[in-house]
Formats: structure tokens, C-alpha cells, sequence
């Protein structure tokens, strides 16, 4: 007979026997990881390799813009993906560990690349993150790349927003064009900012900052993407400085037509002579009245501004101020100013002349209109015939020549102490004729006129209709012996005190003064400083700060870092203001800075 315990013994040493060696199941099993997994890891360990180490595709904007909007689902993704691999590999061990074969694993291969596959745009943005974060940091090896790569960056997020609000900034060129008209945003937009509305002109810009950064009140809101214009016209006390195509046209009118919506008595000087822009600007005028439902006077002039509205005292300077002028001697000056300090009032005994008509009349014939006694002086006549109010008289038709298809009739101008309240004045010159340009400089003096009274007004309590006023090319409306800075300065400094707004517009801040102490004193003025694109910014940048940021030190050919050191630099750069695409301006305020898009109007 067998023994049991010997025929058990024999069994088990008979299956052992069968069982494959240690060293095989193991390899088994790694070919099963390595099948199942790879697939999956491979494409994850590339899209996020090529998010994270792409330094040479980081240098275009392309890289940057791929995959954006970044949707937090998508980086999300990459997650799940790397489970969904992990488990399928531990899923194939069992498998193996059960008996299953290395070719029936291609359910779990596939399963594991699909999964792969579809993690890795998310493995893209989580590394591109990271190498974001390396790059604003300044700690790549390359320091030539650092800075190209930053770039690049800044320009795909200008791109990205641009999109946001329909539109494309050209990779290219400086312009812009359509891609998505439904989107296209216009101003004004309105904006609820606690119990108030606001109006946005314009799209904030990204900004690639690490740190906090100041914004604005005026021109911002809290948890708001749009540049804003301030609530009050006394805040809206703006420089601007852009070349021109850039823009500034577009800027300018978002701004009025905000101040419309907001009910304001707005005026607008263009200085440029482009009869286009002033039609626009009315058009647009009315469209916000229309909106609002209000029914205002919108006015648009070749001139039309009344001469002979204004103070006894103004009226004389003005006259005296386009009399010609003699170098010799100031006999003539003394016999001009002598005679039209009698005729426009007859001294305070008689009304002040309304116009250039009754001006003419009264030099004409002062004995019929002022009396004998006041008029005698100056009608007497000498040996030839002449009196002093013949002379003048004379003088009078020559200085107001050039002025007189630019007046208007009596009773019809506009001046600024008479501008009717929620009223639109637009006014086009072409300052390149002197005519014009002698309009345009009167203009200002009523308006330094205007500023004063409502200064003075204010202290004593007296309260006013809000007013903006807007000035395009304002040194072309200055004297050409007197300092535009200067000037801008001191209407600025009344101007808050009358609580007026006021919007001086320029080329460059040397279009305005060539003294550097007289561009710092404008600049530092109090007011809000908008930059488009120029090609001499260098002046206004300084005036915006800096701010901290790493400088590196490399070898001669840029490929690594040597040394490194965070030290202060212009918060807003030079160069990004000469490159600045059509459309985009810094906006500098109170020790704040931001860029953004401004939005057109029609």
C-alpha cells in the first residue's frame, strides 16, 4: 500500500515543479508595466517636458498663446490621466498575476495611451506654468531667452485679451483687425461699482507681475477687467502723449463719450483740422443723448467762438492783444489802447460792444455814440485830416481781417462762460494757418477766464454744471512765445480748483517744452499721464516709477547666468512704449501703472 503522507509529498513536489522560476514571474510582470504604462506615462512625460523646458519655442508668442484660454479643467486633467495610467498598469499586474497572457494585455495598452493622450495638454500648461514662474524670475540658464521669452509672454497675453473683446493684434505689424465681430466691444460700457455706475473705455492688459500691484481708484474698480473713467469732472484731469495713427483719436473720443452719457457740458478743441473727427464726435454725442434721452445742444464750429462775450477789462486785453504790434516805439500802442478803452463802453457810461459790427460803428462815429465830451479827444483831427479814432478804426479792420470769416454773427458763438448746461461744443482748426492759430490762442485765454471765475465761484459755495473740456495737439493752441508746459501746468492747477475736467493732448512731452525741468514740473502736475506709442518716451517713463526686478549677469554669448541681483528698473519700459500695438496705451496715476486697449466708440 502507499503511504498518504509520501503520495502528498510527491504531488506538492510535482507542482512545484510546474511553477514557473521567481525570475521569470518578475520580468513577466516589468514587461507588463512597461507595456501598459509607457503608452500612458510617455505622452504626459512629453507635453509637460515641452511645457516646461521649451525655451526655444517660449521665445514666440505662438507657445504662449497654444491651449489658451488655460481651463482649469483641462490642467486639471492631467491628474486623473496619471491615476487612470496608474491603474491600469495595477489592473495588467493582476491580470498577469491570474494567468493572463503578455498579448491579451492590448485592451489595458490602449486604454493606458488613450488616457495618456488625453492628460497631455494638461501636462503641457502645468509645465509652461512652472517655466512661467522660472522665466518671471529670471532664474533660466539662458539670459538672452529669460528676456525674449518675457516677451513673448507679454504679447500673448495682450493677444489673448484682445481675442476676449473680438478683435486681433496683428504678430507682425502694430495694427489691429476683427476677427469676431458680435464681440467687439464699444464704449461707453456701463459698470455698477457699488451704488454708482461707472464707465469703461477700455480693457485692462495682463500684467506679469509676481507682486502686488497698485491700481488706481479713479480709473479702476475692484473685481473689473475695464479701465474706467473717473466719476467726478474735477478727476478727470488726463495728459496724454501719443504719435499719431496710434489711436489717441479713438482714446479721446471714449472719454467724451462717456462725459455725455454722464450728462457732463463737454467741449472738445481739436487742433488737428480733421472736419471727420469732429462730424464723429457730434454723431457720437447725439447717440448718447439719445440713450440717455436727453435732448441737449450739440454744436459743431470752423471757429464760431464769441469774441465780444466776456468782462470789460478781458475784452480790452483781447483787442489789444491781436493789435499789431510796433517795435520802435509804443506811441501807437498807448493811442490804440487809449481809444478802444473810450469807444467799447465810453468809459462805463455806455453798454460794451456785443460785436466786431458795432465795434466798427462806434469807431466810425463815437461823437453820435458816445457824446461829444467822451468822443472829442479822439476825433479831433490834424492837418491831414486824420484823428486817432480814424487810425484806429483802420487798425482795428486790418487786426480782425484774418478773424472775420471765423466769428460768428452777433448773438450765434459759443464761448465758455455761456456754453448752455449738458451742451457738446466741437470745435476743428487747422493751427498751421495763422489765423487759426490766433483763434485758437484767444480760445485758451477764455477758458484760463472761465477757469478762474468758477475757482473763485467754488470757494464761496457757489456750485456749477460738471464741465470737460478736451484739447487735441494743445501746443499748436499756444502762443509760440509762450512755454506750453507752462501753460498746461496752470490751467491744470485752476482747474481742480474749479472742478473742471480737462484732457491736454500732445505728441510727445517735448512737443510741449524742450526745458527738462519744465517737462518734470508738467508731469508731476497732479494728473492722470496716458503713453501710446511714440518714438521719444523715454521722458514720460521715468516719471512712472520703478519697480523691483532681477537683473542677471552672463557670459558673453548670453547662454548662462553668472550673477544676479534684484534691483529697481523702469516700471514701465521704454521699448514696450515704441512697440505698443495701435490701440494700447500705460496709464500712470498716483504711483500706479496699467496698460490697456481702448475700446472705439462708433
Amino acid at each position: 500500500m502507499t503511504n498518504p503522507l509520501t503520495a502528498a509529498g510527491a504531488n506538492k513536489s510535482k507542482s512545484r515543479g510546474n511553477e514557473p522560476p521567481a525570475a521569470l514571474v518578475a520580468a513577466t510582470l516589468g514587461l507588463a508595466v512597461a507595456a501598459v504604462a509607457a503608452p500612458g506615462l510617455i505622452p504626459l512625460a512629453i507635453g509637460f517636458a515641452i511645457g516646461n523646458r521649451g525655451y526655444a519655442a517660449a521665445k514666440h508668442r505662438r507657445f504662449w498663446l497654444w491651449l489658451t484660454p488655460e481651463k482649469w479643467p483641462l490642467i486639471a486633467s492631467a491628474g486623473p490621466a496619471f491615476a487612470a495610467v496608474v491603474g491600469f498598469t495595477v489592473a495588467a499586474m493582476l491580470r498577469i498575476s491570474a494567468g493572463t497572457a503578455l498579448g491579451d494585455l492590448w485592451p489595458w495598452l490602449v486604454a493606458s495611451l488613450a488616457a495618456g493622450a488625453a492628460g497631455t495638454p494638461g501636462a503641457f500648461l502645468i509645465g509652461r506654468r512652472l517655466l512661467r514662474r522660472e522665466l518671471l524670475e529670471g532664474r533660466a540658464r539662458d539670459v538672452l531667452v529669460n528676456a525674449q521669452a518675457i516677451e513673448a509672454m507679454i504679447e500673448a497675453g495682450d493677444e489673448q485679451v484682445a481675442r476676449s473683446v473680438g478683435v486681433s493684434l496683428n504678430e507682425d505689424t502694430v495694427g489691429l483687425s476683427v476677427v469676431d465681430p458680435a464681440r467687439v466691444m464699444t464704449a461707453p460700457i456701463p459698470v455698477e461699482v457699488g451704488t454708482a455706475v461707472r464707465y469703461g473705455i477700455g480693457i485692462l492688459m495682463p500684467d506679469d507681475s509676481m507682486t502686488d500691484r497698485r491700481r488706481s481708484d479713479q480709473f479702476t474698480a475692484p473685481d473689473c477687467d475695464l479701465l474706467l473713467v473717473p466719476a467726478t469732472a474735477g478727476q478727470q484731469r488726463i495728459q496724454v502723449f501719443a504719435g499719431s495713427g496710434v489711436g489717441k483719436t479713438e482714446l479721446l473720443a471714449g472719454i467724451h463719450a462717456a462725459q455725455n452719457r454722464m450728462g457732463m457740458t463737454t467741449v472738445i478743441l481739436d487742433l488737428k483740422g480733421i472736419a471727420e473727427d469732429a462730424d464723429r464726435f457730434a454723431a457720437d454725442a447725439r447717440r448718447q443723448r439719445d440713450y440717455v434721452g436727453a435732448q441737449q445742444l450739440i454744436r459743431v464750429e470752423r471757429g464760431g467762438w464769441d469774441f465780444f462775450d466776456t468782462t470789460r477789462d478781458e475784452l480790452l486785453d483781447r483787442l489789444m492783444f491781436i493789435a499789431p504790434k510796433t517795435q520802435s516805439t509804443d506811441y501807437y500802442t498807448k493811442r490804440t489802447r487809449r481809444v478802444l478803452d473810450i469807444v467799447i463802453d465810453g468809459r462805463g457810461t455806455k453798454p460794451l460792444v456785443k460785436s466786431l459790427d458795432e465795434l466798427t460803428e462806434r469807431l466810425a462815429d463815437p461823437v453820435r455814440h458816445l457824446g461829444a465830451q467822451l468822443a472829442g479827444p479822439i476825433t479831433e483831427e490834424d492837418r491831414h485830416g486824420d484823428s486817432d479814432a480814424k487810425s484806429v478804426a483802420q487798425d482795428v479792420d486790418a487786426m480782425f481781417a484774418p478773424l472775420r470769416r471765423l466769428l460768428p454773427k452777433t448773438g450765434q458763438g459759443w464761448s465758455f462762460t455761456k456754453l448752455p448746461e449738458g451742451s457738446a461744443t466741437i470745435v476743428s482748426l487747422v493751427p498751421v494757418r495763422p489765423a487759426e492759430r490766433l483763434l485758437a490762442n484767444l480760445m485758451l485765454r477764455d477758458l484760463r477766464e472761465l477757469l478762474a471765475q468758477r475757482s473763485e465761484q467754488s470757494k464761496a459755495g457757489t456750485r456749477h454744471h460738471p464741465l470737460a473740456v478736451t484739447i487735441d495737439e494743445f501746443p499748436q493752441m499756444v502762443d509760440p512765445d509762450t512755454d506750453a508746459a507752462d501753460e498746461a501746468v496752470r490751467i491744470f492747477e485752476t482747474a481742480r480748483a474749479a472742478d473742471v475736467g480737462l484732457i491736454l493732448a500732445g505728441q510727445t512731452v517735448e512737443s510741449f517744452t524742450l526745458d527738462a525741468q519744465m517737462q518734470r514740473r508738467m508731469l508731476g502736475a497732479g494728473t492722470a499721464v496716458v503713453l501710446g506709442r511714440s518714438a521719444l518716451p523715454d521722458t514720460v517713463t521715468e516719471s512712472a516709477g520703478t519697480r523691483w526686478n532681477l537683473e542677471a549677469a552672463g557670459d558673453p554669448h548670453g547662454h548662462s547666468i553668472n550673477s544676479a541681483r534684484a534691483q529697481q528698473t523702469f516700471a514701465v519700459s521704454p521699448q514696450q512704449v515704441r512697440t505698443l500695438h495701435t490701440g494700447l496705451f500705460w496709464l500712470v496715476h498716483e504711483g500706479s501703472t496699467a496698460r490697456f486697449m481702448a475700446f472705439r466708440t462708433l
